[in-house]
C-alpha cells in the first residue's frame, strides 16, 4: 500500500457524501468491546452512526478516515461469514 500528502486534503463526511472516503480498512477482532480501548487510546473516535455494531464498529483515525473492527470472518462473527 502506498500513501502521499495531499496538500488540498479535506476528511471524509461519513456517513455524509458530500466528501467521500478516499480508503477504508475493515480490522478483524473477535472481541469488539475490548478491541474498542486500544483503538480509542491510539487516537480513534469512535463515530455516532453505527449501522451494524454487533459486527462492525465504526471509528475515524485522526486524520478522518474511517475504518472498522468486524468480527466478520472470526469465530465470532455471524456464521454466513465463517
Amino acid at each position: 500500500m502506498g500513501c502521499q500528502r495531499d496538500l488540498n486534503y479535506r476528511a471524509p463526511t461519513w456517513p455524509d457524501a458530500r466528501v467521500p472516503q478516499q480508503c477504508h480498512l475493515d480490522f478483524k477482532a473477535a472481541d469488539l468491546d475490548a478491541e474498542e480501548l486500544p483503538a480509542i487510546a491510539a487516537g480513534a473516535t469512535k463515530t455516532a452512526v453505527q449501522p451494524h455494531p454487533a459486527v462492525f464498529r465504526v471509528f475515524l483515525d485522526p486524520a478522518g478516515h474511517p475504518f472498522c473492527l468486524t468480527t466478520y470472518g472470526t469465530k465470532a462473527g455471524p456464521p454466513q461469514s465463517r
